[in-house]
């Protein structure tokens, strides 16, 4: 499904809802409008993919929440010794600087805002 033809508040309410599928939450996240994509940041479906895309968006909130997102959900895994491997492969190969600063040793919540 194709959302550009929606407006949008119809953007907006599928960005928010948890039942859009994950293929429509990554379109969303791409969104021309910065509450859209937010509302992609602040969905609880919201994919991996979607999340580490957001990671690095030109709007402030839209990054700060997805970079907390993501890190709660890596922090969530390691504690668990489980591994988020599609939020890791994506972040690694198209966020590599971000992706070191997440995993060093040396991280620590001053050093991940950007």
């Amino acid at each position: 499904m194709s959302y550009e033809s929606m407006t949008t508040e119809g953007r907006l309410a599928a960005a928010s809802d948890p039942n859009t599928p994950f293929p429509c939450l990554v379109e969303l996240a791409d969104d021309e409008d910065d509450e859209v994509r937010l509302a992609v940041a602040w969905n609880p479906s919201a994919p991996p993919r979607a999340l580490v895309h957001l990671a690095v968006d030109r709007c402030s909130s839209v990054a700060d929440r997805a970079r907390l997102v993501v890190i709660g959900q890596l922090a969530t895994a390691k504690g668990r010794r489980l591994y988020l491997s599609e939020s890791v492969e994506s972040l690694t190969t198209n966020y590599p600087a971000l992706a070191e600063r997440l995993f060093s040793d040396e991280a620590d919540d001053d050093s991940l805002h950007m």
